[in-house]
């Protein structure tokens, strides 16, 4: 039919809508773009607080047009924040960039979350592989600085090809690393995992491990803020016994439906893991941890004598994982 692939996923993904949003806006207020835009505000701040931001907003007269309900849902169409759009001067006989200001008072319990919002919107739209750089986010106000520089570095789970990882976190030096006879040309966790993979030919096997190994390296990064290389038994119990059953906050690690890794909405998790997944899942992580410890860049393996606890119960939405395809 002449239509992109990502376009009419994306099409699918704006009619999966919540009804309480599209109620939100005025008729004939959903076009393409719009839709994309709310797409990503629910995956960015999660379906709950949107719809509660526009169920207050419902009955509001006269409705709020597209871009201020996009406002108000990205939560900065409010008094304790003031936006202002500024051209910078001209150089070199180039046009100057376009600043964006953002005043946001450091006192409200809201801040951190619109800043969150922004930074990641903007890492939708001008994130990893465009052509026009990443965008930078400096906040004036001291105690905002932190947060932010966190969140600039390593703002939300990313496929393994397409993550940035900052230095502390690489792996380079991670407290489970063989030292004494680093493995050739491997400097870090990611490297490590690539070459793993690497080892696999087979699309469905290769497909089934990196999907393990992403959630983990990731589970790693966001949840315990430390490289793959340096969790322990007690990460490694939790991460299989815990973190799989009820990956929280959903908004950052559990997508709706099948998403492509190209696709902003894209998030390790389908849902939470059955105990065959889970079981499924122990040993592609072992497996993986003894072929780093054989190919020197690992001492031991944390997953080693870890089981999984069988809940004998089921979670609404439970997902198991489907077989991997005979021969593979």
């Amino acid at each position: 039919m002449g239509i992109s692939h990502s376009r009419l996923t994306m099409a699918s993904a704006i009619a999966a809508l919540p009804q309480e949003l599209l109620n939100a806006l005025p008729t004939g207020g959903l076009t393409f773009e719009t839709g994309r835009a709310l797409v990503d505000l629910v995956a960015l701040r999660g379906e709950k607080v949107i719809c509660e931001e526009a169920i207050s907003v419902q009955n509001i007269v006269p409705r709020l047009s597209p871009q201020r309900l996009l406002s108000r849902l990205i939560g900065i169409d409010c008094s304790p924040v003031q936006v202002k759009v500024r051209r910078g001067k001209k150089k070199n006989g180039r046009t100057g960039g376009l600043f964006v200001e953002l005043y946001l008072d450091p006192s409200d319990p809201e801040s951190e979350s619109r800043l969150e919002t922004l930074v990641g919107l903007v890492n939708v739209e001008f994130g990893s592989g465009s052509k026009v750089g990443g965008a930078v986010i400096v906040p004036r106000d001291e105690r905002l600085r932190p947060y932010l520089a966190q969140k600039q570095r390593l703002d939300r789970p990313a496929p393994l090809s397409r993550l940035s990882v900052p230095p502390h976190l690489s792996g380079a030096a991670g407290t489970n690393r063989d030292t004494a006879m680093p493995a050739a040309g491997i400097d870090g966790d990611r490297a490590a995992l690539e070459r793993w993979l690497s080892d696999y030919t087979s699309p469905a096997t290769k497909n089934r491990y990196q999907n393990e190994l992403e959630r983990l390296l990731l589970w790693a990064l966001f949840a315990k803020g430390k490289p793959l290389s340096s969790i322990d038994v007690n990460d490694a119990n939790e991460y299989i016994n815990r973190f799989t059953l009820d990956p929280q906050p959903s908004s950052v690690w559990v997508m709706r439906g099948r998403r492509s890794r190209d696709e902003p909405t894209w998030r390790p998790f389908r849902g939470p893991l059955s105990d065959e997944s889970r079981q499924k899942a122990l040993r592609i992580v072992k497996k993986c941890f003894n072929d780093l410890i054989a190919h020197r860049y690992l001492v031991a393996n944390p997953f080693q004598n870890v089981k999984v606890n069988h809940q004998g119960i089921r979670f609404e939405n439970e997902y198991t994982e489907l077989p991997e395809r005979s021969g593979a």
